[in-house]
This record gives structure tokens, sequence and C-alpha cells, in this order.
């Protein structure tokens, strides 16, 4: 999963602890998104899972991009 690209997610990007009603979900809400992972061109010690940072959803770069998961039983 990392070395890839970097993972949109849903949630805005705020600190630690997370708090569901602080309104990181808010999907109209404007801020920075959170971007997950690693890129290939990242350090090693940036290409984890665990990493994360914000980044302007108007913003695009060819190493952001998203996962599609198909779960059986889904479709």
């Amino acid at each position: 999963m990392s070395g890839n690209v970097l993972e949109w997610c849903h949630s805005l990007s705020k600190s630690y602890p997370y708090k569901a009603g602080d309104g990181r979900e808010d999907s109209q809400a404007d801020g920075l998104r959170v971007l997950r992972g690693g890129a290939f061109v990242n350090d090693e010690g940036d290409v984890r899972c665990a990493d994360r940072l914000g980044y302007s959803p108007l913003g695009g770069n060819f190493v952001v991009g998203f996962r599609v998961v198909v779960a059986p039983g889904f479709l």
C-alpha cells in the first residue's frame, strides 16, 4: 500500500487525538484534507501508512491519488 501515491482521505486535517465531533468529517467544510501514506518520490521514513499531511482539495500532483476497494459480496 505504501509507496504508490499519497492517498486522499475524507477528513479535514486536524491535530490528534481524533475527536469525532470536531467537524473534521464535514464534507462541506473548507480546509485542508488529509493525505496518507507516501509516494514513490518520498524518503523511506515518509513512505508508511501512518504518515499524514494536510493538502488542498483543489491541488493536484502526480503523486496524489486514491485507492479503489471492492469487497466480496459488496457489489
